[in-house]
């Protein structure tokens, strides 16, 4: 007969609920920066299509707003809400493994 291997408990530390809990803080400042995501998103696409269009032996194009300065909707709440989402998922992965 096969015998059950003895269940693991799952608890969850301090590391663990704080990292949900920045996790979540992520999440919500990219909700507050949605109009940003899709504007980034944009440019991105769009200074990829000029990469991706560019002729083989031509110069650099400055990318950007045809090389002026960005109108820099949002940038560091976009940047601080990833960054809390992967420090959220990393201190939950951390409170899991150890």
């Amino acid at each position: 007969m096969k015998q059950n291997p003895p269940e693991r408990e799952v608890s969850v530390s301090v590391t663990g609920i704080i990292g949900v809990l920045v996790f979540v803080a992520g999440v919500y400042l990219v909700w507050l920066a949605r109009k940003e995501v899709l504007y980034w998103m944009k440019e991105f696409l769009r200074i990829f299509r000029q990469a991706l269009m560019r002729p083989e032996g031509s110069k650099v194009k400055p990318a950007g707003r045809e090389a002026g300065i960005y109108n820099r909707r949002g940038t560091l709440r976009m940047v601080s809400a990833i960054g809390l989402i992967f420090l959220g998922q990393f201190l939950v992965l951390l409170d899991l493994v150890f």
